[in-house]
């Protein structure tokens, strides 16, 4: 799995969960997923290569194997996979033998059929493994050593003293080997975010609105680019298929893209064509089976500049419903926070990034699968306590929920009494009663301590983060030293 510098942990956990087949049960926290996945492959030998870790958070959040197991991270920041205790191998650039190793390995020869010019072009990129790579598709391609050194040569000082420049200079002699129509084709997907598995079938509907190419053809015009290196397909047995690529082979499109929003609009546009009348009733429309664009719309609607319909879409009470049933609270919340990052003083925004705060522990649960459009459960709930709530502020059109509501349906008044506004959120983690509740003199953590024998750490917005574990008993006291240290009182009197 990569995780990436700006990942949502909690989805990357999610979609592991799915891959391994248990996707039965919903977490609300990165704590609950980590959980959910040590269950599924306790007792298991498996490998779990995390890759692209950047914090010590998202290393603990795959720290889920057994015994029998072992994970292996990567990370460019050794401090990182330090700060979460685990034991570092230093990856180093490759030595001359070995990069003409991974070159004739990709070509298909033996390593002494290998010209001079090859180790030319191996020191020109710093004999990084992946530019090897993409110079060696080059030369699959029909590109001579010689002609791949000469043109390292020529462009050495084109990305100036980036620090990865020499994968970049790799990447332009792939992308020069191109045809003009896949060069265009290939830039075009930097509208799609980084670390990110990108289904082919959603790949294909953005192609055929905006190069009018057939899902046969998408399929060919891909594997020419796998074939070159510039990204990776995996294509699977089940006939589906996921586009990725390396972060800094993203990087490259980025650079080198036409303007980013009108890309973005280009592909707003394609899933457009599956809304009635165009979305003019609202992107809560759209068909459930389309879980690319539910998960990446509002970053898509941000990159194409579309801020009101940012603003009337994630403050829709049937959106939220639509998207709480797919994929949980957490995807609600995480769109919220999206928006807020662009209009952060929009009312409704603010408004509706609270009440969900306070409310998620009693809409998880009632969400359907991932394929599932299961808003029966999820829309009365939001009604009721929406109603007990009194009068939202405005734009909070409750009626919006209606067409969600289960046929027929009775409007009852349960007499429900609102949360407090004093409440914040509802942490849920623990399994028994918690005993006490402390914050770090800093104010960036808070510690609970339960029946459960379990200490647990969390940040001020509830994201669980550490999960300490040994106590043989129940621990009735939690308390923190000035300096920020931790001290906890189990019932036996014995503090740690």
């Amino acid at each position: 799995m990569s995780v990436g510098e700006q990942a949502d942990v909690l989805a990357v956990q999610l979609k592991l969960l799915a891959r391994l087949g248990a996707a039965d049960r919903t977490p609300r926290s990165p704590d609950e997923a980590r959980g959910q996945l040590a269950d599924v492959l306790r007792g298991r030998g498996a490998l779990l290569v995390v890759d692209d870790v950047w914090s010590a958070a998202a290393a603990q959040a795959f720290r889920v194997v057994g015994p029998r197991g072992r994970v292996l991270y990567t990370s460019r920041d050794p401090q990182v996979l330090a700060a979460a205790g685990d034991r570092l191998h230093r990856v180093d650039v490759l030595s001359a033998a070995a990069s003409r190793a991974l070159a004739a390995g990709v070509l298909g020869v033996s390593p002494e059929r290998l010209p001079a010019a090859a180790d030319q072009a191996f020191e020109a990129v710093g004999r990084v493994a992946l530019a090897i790579t993409l110079l060696a598709a080059a030369v699959r391609g029909g590109r001579s050593w010689q002609r791949v050194a000469e043109e390292l040569v020529r462009d050495a000082g084109i990305f100036g003293g980036h620090p990865y420049a020499n994968t970049f200079k790799a990447m332009q002699v792939g992308v020069a080997a191109l045809r003009d129509d896949l060069t265009s084709a290939l830039l075009s997907l930097a509208v799609f975010p980084p670390d990110t598995q990108i289904p082919v079938v959603a790949l294909a509907r953005y192609w055929a609105h905006t190069r009018g190419r057939s899902a046969e053809d998408v399929r060919r015009d891909l594997r020419d680019l796998a074939d070159a290196n510039v990204l990776s397909l995996d294509e699977r047995a089940d006939g589906n298929a996921d586009v990725g690529f390396h972060d800094l082979q993203h990087d490259y499109l980025l650079l080198h893209a036409p303007k980013l929003a009108e890309l973005h609009a280009g592909l707003l546009a394609a899933y457009r064509t599956l809304l009635p009348s165009q979305g003019r009733d609202g992107w809560w429309r759209l068909p459930p089976s389309e879980p690319y664009i539910w998960d990446h719309l509002i970053a898509h609607l941000r990159g194409a500049e579309e801020h009101d319909t940012v603003a009337t879409t994630v403050t829709d009470p049937a959106y939220l419903v639509r998207r709480i049933a797919l994929s949980g609270p957490h995807a609600a919340e995480a769109d919220l926070t999206r928006a807020a990052a662009v209009l952060p003083s929009h009312e409704g925004i603010v408004w509706w990034r609270d009440w969900l705060a306070r409310h998620a522990h009693l809409l998880a649960g009632a969400e359907g699968a991932a394929d599932d459009d299961s808003t029966a459960g999820v829309a009365p709930t939001m009604l009721a306590w929406l109603t007990a709530e009194g009068a939202p502020p405005a734009g909070v059109d409750v009626n919006r929920l209606r067409p969600l509501l289960p046929d027929p349906h009775l409007t009852v008044r349960w007499g429900l009494t609102p949360p407090t506004t004093a409440l914040r959120r509802v942490l849920t983690g623990h399994t028994s009663g918690v005993n006490a509740v402390a914050w770090s003199p800093d104010g960036t953590r808070l510690a609970t301590a339960g029946d459960d024998q379990e200490v647990r750490l969390w940040d001020p917005t509830g994201h669980h983060h550490v999960n300490l574990i040994g106590h043989t008993d129940r621990v009735t006291a939690v308390a923190w030293s000035p300096d920020g240290r931790l001290a906890t009182l189990p019932s036996g009197g014995r503090s740690i």
